[in-house]
């Protein structure tokens, strides 16, 4: 029996290819891991249609899936109207109103599609 030589450079080749994957695929995983922060909605979505909603959301999001964020805080909108009454008096209406994003079933899914 005759023992051959054993050639290094194949095993450094094969070493080094396993790592240049190992790195590849940790890279991709990493990029497709994506967190909202506790004050952000997180929207997941696939084909035009809603897979996940959540504040604070922490999940993988797949090679055709999109995803967006936004803020989840109540917002506060001011507006001011000016109108003539018929005995031509001037009338000024000033107001305020809040809104925040329906939680329930597609509300997040709504806001986003619609605003």
């Amino acid at each position: 029996m005759q023992i051959l030589p054993l050639d290094y450079s194949t095993a450094i080749w094969g070493a080094v290819g396993l790592i240049i994957a190992a790195v590849f695929i940790a890279l991709f995983i990493k990029n497709r891991w994506v967190t909202s922060n506790p004050n952000e909605w997180l929207l997941i979505i696939r084909g035009g249609k809603l897979l996940k909603a959540g504040v604070g959301l922490k999940t993988f999001v797949g090679l055709t899936d999109s995803y967006v964020k936004f803020p989840s805080k109540v917002e506060q909108v001011k507006f001011k109207a000016n109108n003539v009454t018929k005995e031509m008096q001037g009338v000024v209406i000033n107001g305020f109103a809040f809104w925040s994003v329906y939680r329930e079933d597609d509300g997040p899914f709504r806001c986003y599609k619609y605003m």
